[in-house]
């Protein structure tokens, strides 16, 4: 059921003079019926709920006095006009238009209409009787009908209900046979079911249980939906609903409420579960029944095209958060939750991820790797364990998240060639530009070979850094060891070792010293004796000649007597 109206006022129930059908006329459809039901070309319909009435019945007295003198001759309404107080209040409510777009309802007693007139009074909308029973057709139909649509009102029509006389799925497609049919052209509203009090004297409620009554509505509407893909409006007053078909709530969510209640102002509450009225006959004193439409023009014709673009626009088929207008925004298809299928709803790519160091970050929803990083969107997101680090999640729409130079892909997946003695690959993060926070970069440490996740990456006990940039050597000078090598010159003295640990150098005659060796060279004075051998020997091992008797220690038999050669 397309919802057509706002919030609705409230509003009572009343009634209208008919204008009376001819005899000749009565007499004409009787008569023809019966020559066709004897000829055999009428098939005999019977009630799904009660025994099948003649179209021929008499109408009651009460009928009679309310304007219907011959079958065929119910019209909307006319129910109403039996009670001397609502027929008070319609003439009342007659005096004053309901806020929402005016309509009028019409059948054969009016006969040929004034449509230029009732639409330079300000009327939009007309319902038009079409048909009753299964043999029923208003003769002023088709001016009628087509009359109103000509001057530019939205026009539908409506059946006159008769349990008595054939089952509903018969009457409706009778109905839709003979004028109640619909089209999507903007200008025709769906079929209206009126629903209301037997005219015939055979009881209130056609001779039915409230069951039967609502097994026939049931299908009725359910044909003509068959037939022609909508719900139909039903047309009733509250006091039948109640009383006929017991308040059942069966249709209120899918067919529109047209209430007859003649008043100035909507009734307190509405029966079988419906809110509000999509229709409203608030007066039927005068030669036409005065009708409005709850909601504007705009949702009018909503109704007469059974498509909602704003329901279209804020539905959510595919479940996502995303209604169609903002998936057509973004390009996402509406019916999949993920478009580009990498594992990330299309709401979460468009609303975007908080993660560290970047806040909230969004991403293409049609693209699986948003950047063009080789990270797929969701990798990123969800993150990417470095061993022995932890998770990191990189920027998915920046290649190089750090802004180090170094793409993501290369930092976490590539990785670092370390080339220790034992060479191996390490990762570092995309996060930061200097992982281990030594001073260099990681792409500085990759292009050096180094670890971007050691500060000391040969863990001898000076950091790369302090390697690169030097060690100041006693009487010597700066030296800068190898940050790939624990053992730099690979004399067997570590690094560390030599730097760290002295050889006392005692030359007769003087004060002992400490002395240190180079870690770049194996012979760091060059003199031909290995810095091993020198501090085995004792000798100064950045000193050629240690006890500066003029003789290199490599040929000094006596290297610490500066005496003895």
């Amino acid at each position: 059921m397309i919802d057509t109206s706002p919030t609705p006022s409230r509003r009572p129930e009343g009634l209208r003079r008919p204008r009376t059908i001819g005899a000749g006329l009565r007499i004409g459809i009787t008569s023809g019926l019966a020559c066709l039901l004897s000829a055999g070309l009428v098939p005999t319909i019977f009630s799904s709920t009660a025994s099948a009435a003649p179209m021929d019945k008499k109408p009651s007295q009460a009928a009679r006095l309310a304007g219907i003198t011959a079958t065929g001759g119910g019209y909307a309404g006319w129910a109403m006009r039996q009670q001397p107080t609502v027929r008070s209040n319609s003439t009342m409510a007659a005096a004053t238009t309901p806020a929402g777009v005016p309509g009028i309802d019409v059948a054969s007693y009016q006969g040929n209409v004034n449509w230029s007139n009732w639409y330079a009074n300000g009327k939009r909308w007309a319902y038009t009787k079409a048909t009753e029973g299964t043999s029923y057709t208003n003769p002023y139909f088709s001016q009628q009908y087509t009359g109103s649509y000509k001057v530019g009102m939205i026009r539908g029509a409506y059946h006159f209900a008769r349990p008595d006389n054939g089952t509903g799925a018969a009457q409706a497609k009778y109905f839709v046979a003979h004028g109640g049919g619909w089209s999507g052209d903007g200008k025709t509203l769906p079929g209206a079911l009126d629903i209301e009090d037997n005219y015939t004297g055979g009881g209130r409620c056609w001779g039915n249980t409230d069951a039967q009554n609502v097994a026939w509505v049931k299908s009725f509407l359910a044909e003509y939906k068959r037939l022609t893909g909508r719900d139909a409006v039903i047309y009733s007053n509250i006091s039948f609903w109640k009383d006929c078909l017991g308040n059942t709530t069966a249709f209120s969510s899918t067919s529109p409420f047209w209430l007859a209640y003649w008043s100035s102002k909507r009734p307190s509450s509405y029966p079988g579960g419906w809110t509000y009225d999509t229709f409203w006959q608030y007066s039927g004193t005068g030669s036409t029944d005065l009708d409005v439409f709850n909601g504007t023009p705009t949702r009018l014709k909503v109704l007469a095209t059974g498509t909602d673009p704003n329901a279209a626009s804020n539905a959510d088929p595919d479940g996502d958060g995303l209604t169609n207008a903002q998936e057509s925004k973004y390009g996402t298809n509406p019916d999949s939750k993920d478009t580009d299928r990498d594992g990330l709803s299309d709401k979460a790519e468009v609303t975007g991820t908080k993660i560290m160091h970047y806040g909230v970050v969004t991403t293409n929803p049609l693209k699986k790797d948003t950047d063009g990083d080789g990270l797929s969107d969701k990798t990123e997101l969800t993150g990417i364990l470095i061993k022995n680090y932890g998770t990191v999640r990189p920027n998915p729409r920046a290649k190089d998240s750090d802004g180090d130079g170094l793409s993501d892909y290369t930092e976490v997946k590539t990785g670092f060639p370390v080339w220790t003695a034992k060479r191996y690959v390490t990762y570092a993060s995309p996060n930061v530009k200097d992982t281990d926070h030594d001073g260099y970069s990681d792409a500085t440490e990759r292009s050096l070979h180094l670890s971007p996740r050691r500060k000391d990456t040969d863990k001898d006990g000076y950091s790369d850094k302090t390697e690169r940039t030097g060690i100041l050597l006693p009487r010597y000078g700066t030296v800068k060891p190898n940050p790939l090598r624990k053992d730099s010159d690979g004399d067997g003295w570590g690094d560390r070792t030599e730097l760290t640990t002295a050889v006392t150098v005692r030359v007769k005659g003087r004060s002992a010293y400490k002395a240190y060796s180079s870690p770049n060279r194996k012979d760091s004075d060059r003199d031909g004796v290995s810095d091993v051998a020198e501090r085995k020997r004792g000798t100064d091992p950045v000193k050629k000649d240690t006890d500066r008797d003029g003789v290199r220690d490599k040929k000094d038999h006596h290297p610490l007597n500066p005496k003895r050669r």
